[in-house]
């Protein structure tokens, strides 16, 4: 009896702690549930595979110097209207507008023309250049590799569900070729500057939902030669070595869990 009594004493306690516990368990369980969803849940992501081709590297002599160059890649998001939405992807060069030992902010339309009138700044003295004050712009800014690229980037809390476009363009400069011939006459209509053949503009649609999805981007059209608009001309004429700088541009879209 005095057993039993004893286990009844204990059982009586223990209910008496939990109703004075049960109060704060129910206001902190959201809190808690929240920080334990957070914990085992992923954002959604892109994952961009850029293989580099043929010409990813380009020897250009310059004088007694023989430079090997890498390409200028932008990688962004628009939404289904093609207008701009966010950077996934550009080198450094680009994002700081930094060429050669002049500094900063310094105008070269003719490298990444599509993307520069997408979301650039312009300047009275200094032509157009990247939004140097956009942090956004420096979060995904990274030396160019020395072969391929992988990018992961994570999709904004603020992306709803939908119909998007991704866009890559890349270039090299001094790529000339037949068409695009160095020291063309200023008013002859293939005239380049120092560019060569002008940027190639990489294309592919991405729904963004509860599915995974791979998308492979294709050749679309390429930017100005000079870096006079930001249009993309889909006449693809006289373009040879551009469009194997790469050999292909694979995106795989996993949705959070």
């Amino acid at each position: 009896m005095h057993r039993t009594g004893k286990l009844e004493e204990d059982k009586l306690g223990s209910v008496m702690g939990l109703q004075r516990i049960a109060p704060w368990a129910v206001a902190f369980l959201p809190w808690v549930l929240t920080l334990l969803f957070a914990a085992t849940s992923g954002a959604a992501m892109l994952e961009i595979r850029v293989k580099g081709g043929e010409h990813y590297t380009h020897v250009y002599e310059w004088g007694i110097y023989h430079l090997r160059l890498i390409p200028l890649i932008a990688i962004w998001a628009e939404d289904e209207n093609e207008d701009f939405i966010a950077h996934i992807y550009i080198n450094n060069r680009s994002a700081t507008s930094m060429w050669g030992v002049g500094g900063k902010n310094i105008s070269r339309p003719t490298t990444l023309p599509v993307w520069l009138h997408k979301q650039g700044i312009k300047y009275e003295d200094q032509g157009l250049v990247a939004d140097g004050n956009d942090p956004l712009l420096y979060a995904v800014a990274s030396a160019t590799p020395q072969e391929s690229l992988i990018k992961r980037w994570d999709t904004p809390k603020s992306l709803s569900p939908g119909n998007y476009v991704i866009k890559a363009e890349i270039n090299h400069a001094y790529d000339y070729n037949e068409r695009y011939q160095k020291d063309l006459p200023k008013d002859h209509p293939d005239f380049n500057a120092e560019n060569g053949q002008p940027s190639v503009i990489w294309k592919g649609e991405w729904s963004f939902g509860l599915k995974e999805e791979r998308i492979s981007l294709v050749p679309y059209g390429h930017g100005h030669p000079l870096g006079k608009d930001g249009k993309i001309y889909t006449d693809m004429d006289g373009i040879t070595d551009a469009l194997k700088i790469v050999e292909s541009v694979e995106v795989e879209y996993m949705p959070g869990r």
